[in-house]
């Protein structure tokens, strides 16, 4: 009967600990948008697991964030999020949050000051999270 009761126990705890990973494991990564760094995103290059989110927060000066074509996700932001001119470059201090639930690559840029792969831009390198193993306990 122990060890009846244990290994259901051990599957219990790993049911529990797997439903619960991807709220409970997603990270929000902070991405700054120009100034104090000039015609930048910094970092210009994050690596992060599905699920995450990405706090773009605009520094100063007219910017948004907008992805390249292609990307697994997709957004067009500044104070607002949508299709233009809603998205459009502004020069407000504002912040956007955006979750990126599907792997792949997300290239993104500035509309006033770069373009794909040129001038102000970045790159999201979205990963499969590592799952959790079970194991059980003596």
């Amino acid at each position: 009967m122990h060890s009846t009761l244990h290994k259901a126990g051990s599957i219990l705890v790993a049911a529990t600990l797997a439903l619960g990973s991807a709220s409970t494991w997603a990270t929000n990564w902070n991405v700054n948008v120009g100034n104090p760094n000039g015609l930048t995103f910094s970092p210009q290059i994050l690596n992060i697991s599905a699920g995450d989110t990405v706090t773009f927060t605009n520094g100063g000066g007219q910017h948004n964030i907008t992805s390249d074509p292609g990307a697994v996700t997709t957004f067009h932001c500044s104070v607002a999020c949508g299709t233009a001119p809603t998205g459009n470059p502004s020069a407000a201090l504002w912040s956007q949050v955006i979750t990126f639930s599907t792997p792949g690559t997300v290239g993104y840029h500035c509309e006033m000051h770069g373009a794909p792969g040129s001038g102000m831009f970045g790159t999201i390198n979205v990963t499969i999270p590592v799952e959790l193993q079970s194991f059980e306990i003596d």
